[in-house]
């Protein structure tokens, strides 16, 4: 975001996201988001799938599925090429919310990508009740992969879990 009153200035999105959410005007910033999202892939048929990230409260918002339908219709884009996150944090906030949210976005036909995975304590065990179709591995397991040996034993334990739940 440009900062108003100093425009060579960038406000960065950890600054402004934490106001957002607060006052709900996170809503706002995710369908902003996603409709630029789809006029990038509608305009740029030959790129490959996005993955936008949606917010915690967006995950309780009933109407961003058919929004999201909406803008992909208009936008004559495949819905396979456009794929939402969900961070683990938020998905285990409201287990129930968020499984209607990817049953709807998994029925339009978006991917859907688990964010931010294994910085929970049950991390293995929403992956039976969340049916998303790839996991993101939270950056604190991957930070110097190549180095740290108890990194390596948590990174191939998930892997090997979410393979095995024929997910990515």
């Amino acid at each position: 975001m440009t900062d108003e009153r100093n425009p060579g200035q960038l406000i960065m999105p950890g600054h402004f996201i934490p106001l957002a959410e607060k006052s709900g005007r996170i809503l706002d910033i995710d369908r902003w988001v996603i409709r630029e999202v789809v006029h990038m892939l509608s305009s740029n048929p030959d790129i490959p799938p996005i993955a936008i990230n949606i917010s915690g409260r967006s995950l309780s918002e009933p109407s961003l599925p058919q929004f999201i339908g909406d803008a992909i219709r208009e936008g004559g884009v495949a819905p396979s090429r456009l794929i939402v996150e969900i961070t683990e944090t938020a998905a285990v906030s409201d287990l129930h919310d968020a499984q209607h949210m990817i049953e709807a976005l998994r029925q339009l036909g978006c991917g859907v990508c688990l964010d931010d995975f294994g910085v929970g304590f049950a991390s293995f065990s929403y992956l039976k009740h969340l049916h998303v179709d790839t996991i993101k591995i939270d950056g604190i397991f991957i930070r110097d992969l190549a180095n740290d040996h108890d990194n390596q034993i948590f990174v191939q334990a998930m892997v090997s879990v979410a393979l095995g739940l024929g997910k990515s």
